[in-house]
């Protein structure tokens, strides 16, 4: 039999389906492929140009290449394949730029992306925040990668399997309940068999 997807759940941030008729070896390699083998935009080095927070800049560097970026494939070059050579053009990599002053709780929608269609993903992440006479000046640096090469660019942040198992009742059952008792996982209940 060929494996089969069938769909339980879609959405814009979660997808849920069952794989019929496939091996826990191809359940993992699915999984595997799609952590480490889809292209995914993030926040690849950042500079800070004024950051008065009690923030290091590495904490705020590495909160912003958490924050997932919508993701445009058909717009967007890995570096190492652009026409610029790696060195970073619009084509391979896009800026997000903040200048805030607190009191204020800066979120990921409080940044300017050069592009509007390119943004991040949910706008009320918090990243840090910033408190009477703080103030914060950053240009954020994102490009495309795999999850092979850095964790940040997982577009799959939880991906659980589980084997649905299968069970066959032999027509020698006599109904005893023995099985319910045997069974470690707890699988069955009274009244199943």
């Amino acid at each position: 039999m060929m494996p089969e997807i069938e769909i339980l759940e879609e959405s814009d941030f979660k997808i849920k389906f069952i794989l019929k008729n496939a091996s826990p070896a191809l359940a993992n390699s699915f999984r595997r492929a799609m952590k480490a083998e889809v292209p995914t935009m993030a926040v690849d080095y950042v500079d800070i140009y004024l950051n008065s927070s009690y923030f290091y800049d590495e904490v705020i560097a590495h909160r912003l290449a958490m924050v997932p970026i919508k993701t445009y494939l058909d717009r967007f070059n890995m570096q190492n394949e652009c026409s610029c050579g790696g060195e970073g053009c619009p084509s391979c990599q896009i800026s997000f730029r903040l200048n805030v002053e607190g009191p204020k709780v800066v979120y990921s929608g409080d940044f300017i992306s050069d592009d509007p269609e390119v943004v991040f993903a949910i706008e009320n992440i918090p990243v840090l925040e910033l408190f009477e006479g703080q103030q914060l000046m950053l240009e954020a640096i994102a490009r495309l990668g795999t999850g092979r090469e850095h964790a940040k660019f997982q577009p799959v942040s939880v991906c659980v399997y589980k084997i649905i198992p299968e069970i066959h009742v032999s027509e020698k059952c006599n109904g005893c309940g023995e099985c319910i008792n045997a069974c470690p996982r707890n699988v069955f209940e009274n009244g199943d068999i």
